[in-house]
């Protein structure tokens, strides 16, 4: 009867290992690049391009993904940003998803991007 409760035991043991083993670790950089991107929770695009306009700074907002994209503003003003270096990239978007969190913050953040510069691409 011990050896029986042994074998029990032992296989609850080992589903245990298993099961834990199986659980997905999220990575240390994707909880770093959640965390570069939580701003955004609670970011005002339109007050902020306001702020950077009041400041002198006429940088647009760019986003990463398969290429670096500048949304919510023409190709030809897009071409014109890049060229002239006009824009600052929104520090852990990209392709490289690792987890639903950051893909809505990338999402977000491609939101933010294009509203912040249609208001920055509307300033006199």
């Amino acid at each position: 009867m011990k050896i029986a409760h042994l074998d029990k035991f032992f296989m609850l043991i080992l589903a245990f290992v298993f099961i834990n083993s199986c659980t997905p670790k999220q990575p240390d950089w994707c909880r770093d690049t959640e965390s570069k991107l939580s701003w955004l929770n609670s970011a005002d695009p339109i007050e902020d391009a306001k702020t950077a306009i009041e400041k002198g700074n006429l940088e647009f907002a760019a986003v990463n993904g398969f290429a670096m994209e500048i949304p919510g503003i023409d190709e030809e003003e897009s071409h014109r940003a890049y060229s002239d270096n006009n824009y600052e990239t929104i520090e852990g978007t990209g392709d490289d998803l690792c987890s639903e969190e950051h893909a809505r913050l990338n999402k977000l953040a491609r939101e933010y991007a294009s509203i912040y510069n249609k208001t920055l691409a509307g300033a006199p």
